[in-house]
């Protein structure tokens, strides 16, 4: 997080190590690398989708892959508490509950149905901000400084002992769902 630079309504980061060239790095990562990994795993889960319910029958299929689904929730919480706090495993298992049905489709009403959930953020998009804003606003008092927090937030992740950064991931993981957070109440 050291080479990040700038700042925005909640957040402040310090200034590069390197500079520019670090700057530059960090975008170039960003663009090319980060979250490039999505699209290929969504993929490939739907596939694995797909060569499940052909192989097996349909009473079958559901009661086994809802307890697979259970299982994967389960380990995407546990990795996200105590390993990765942008564990992907919740998204698919919750996503996928919502796709089972589905499966009973024909080609077209499924290709409407993905059009339509692809466009669907970007319309969103613009009360994203807002939605998070609120969000955050109801989570944390409005005496507490944001900026203060992710700075916390960042010692915390650099400094802290694995318990620390296993609450921390608690209270992120909570702001991200709109849970109460793990030092109890609807705090930060």
């Amino acid at each position: 997080m050291d080479g990040l630079t700038g700042s925005d309504a909640c957040h402040t980061y310090s200034a590069a190590p390197g500079g520019p060239r670090d700057e530059a790095a960090n975008w170039f990562l960003w663009l090319f690398a980060e979250d490039k990994f999505y699209p290929l795993l969504s993929f490939l889960f739907g596939l694995g989708f797909s060569i499940q319910f052909a192989r097996t029958s349909a009473a079958t299929f559901l009661s086994v892959y809802r307890r697979r689904l259970l299982a994967l929730l389960l380990i995407g919480i546990l990795h996200g508490l105590l390993v990765w706090s942008g564990d992907i495993l919740v998204t698919y298992a919750l996503v996928v509950f919502f796709l089972l049905p589905f499966r009973a489709c024909n080609q077209r009403t499924i290709l409407i149905f993905a059009v339509a959930l692809l466009l669907l953020p970007i319309a969103l998009f613009p009360l994203q901000r807002d939605l998070n804003q609120r969000l955050f606003t109801c989570l944390v008092p409005a005496d507490v400084d944001h900026a203060l927090l992710w700075n916390e937030s960042l010692r915390t992740y650099a400094h802290g002992s694995f318990a620390d950064i296993s609450r921390q991931r608690a209270r992120a993981m909570a702001w991200k769902g709109g849970l109460p957070s793990a030092s109890g109440g609807n705090r930060f």
